[in-house]
């Protein structure tokens, strides 16, 4: 009987920046929408599976 290790790996990437403006969930301001975006919002992601 002969037995395989095997393993594999997925990675994923997205840029998750808001299209427009989002409105701020927990911050109390009369106008509750965000002023725009500083920095691009970048999501990273990798799944290991191994079966032996």
């Amino acid at each position: 009987m002969n037995t395989y290790d095997i393993a594999q790996m997925g990675y994923g990437e997205a840029d998750i920046t808001p299209e427009t403006f989002v409105e701020l969930v927990g911050f109390f301001r009369p106008n509750n929408h965000s002023k725009g975006v500083r920095d691009p919002l970048k999501l990273q992601t990798m799944v290991w599976k191994y079966r032996g």
